[in-house]
């Protein structure tokens, strides 16, 4: 039979708080694409992505790439 709320001691109950807290954290700030691999084109277009902007390359800021696709934050 389950425990119950009414059965636990204040010490259990703020446990169980604790453990439900930790673990709804854990889920909202796991990466889902942890183990997954990047195609082979898509890794090596990051990795000349990167090398431009270390070679001066320019840049855009979150905001001036949604102005020019009409987003709005």
């Amino acid at each position: 039979m389950a425990t119950q709320v009414a059965d636990l001691s204040v010490e259990e109950l703020r446990q169980v708080i604790q453990d439900t807290v930790r673990a709804t954290i854990e889920d909202l700030l796991r990466d889902p694409d942890a183990g997954l691999e990047l195609h082979a084109d898509l890794q090596a277009r990051l990795a000349q992505s990167v090398a431009d902007v270390r070679e001066g390359g320019m840049t855009y800021s979150a905001d001036e790439v949604a102005a020019k696709l009409g987003l709005t934050w």
